[in-house]
């Protein structure tokens, strides 16, 4: 593994890169703050700007490790959405992302281009030898986000995680190998 840290990446549409502390309006008003696009998420939308701003300071005060990945998504000067590696397993080589678009965004292929751009990221530079994301079996747009970008549906587990609002829910889990990334491109 050769950690980079969150590196700046461009695709044709698109800018991944750090967050800043000022971004929290247009993060609180994009995205945290809305109970529809956090439905399938851990945590609860941000009931204001200050939960965002706290989120915000949490994320900037990592970014000197190299070990610690999250973009924000950039289109046409705009934060539409975020990207990040949840976890991650030094031993095995293997990390998980987590995504989220504003609804304002949704439908227009900025995530897989994003997901697309990090995989390939986190596989040939870094090292990573399987890149996995989960979703809410409910989450049809992540998990066609998963499937856009080429990971394989390895199952569903069931009644694996608890959703912001208590419930519990079964979840697909889909991964991309290294091998199957530099076998396809």
């Amino acid at each position: 593994m050769q950690h980079l840290g969150t590196q700046e990446l461009e695709t044709e549409r698109l800018l991944l890169c750090e967050f800043d502390k000022a971004d929290f309006h247009e993060v609180f008003a994009n995205w945290a703050g809305d109970r529809e696009t956090t439905k399938f998420l851990t945590w609860q939308a941000h009931a204001d700007e200050t939960d965002t701003k706290r989120f915000l300071a949490e994320v900037t005060k990592n970014y000197w490790r190299d070990d610690y990945y999250h973009w924000k998504i950039m289109f046409g000067g705009e934060i539409v959405g975020s990207i990040e590696v949840t976890g991650a397993d030094e031993r095995s080589g293997h990390c998980e992302l987590g995504w989220v678009v504003g609804k304002a965004w949704r439908g227009r292929g900025f995530m897989p281009e994003a997901a697309s751009a990090v995989c390939a990221f986190l596989l040939e530079q870094v090292g990573y030898n399987r890149v996995e994301a989960y979703a809410s079996v409910e989450n049809a747009s992540s998990t066609r986000v998963m499937e856009k970008i080429g990971m394989q549906k390895e199952g569903v587990l069931r009644s694996y995680f608890r959703l912001n609002s208590g419930k519990m829910t079964d979840i697909a889990i889909y991964s991309m190998l290294r091998a199957d990334f530099l076998n396809e491109f």
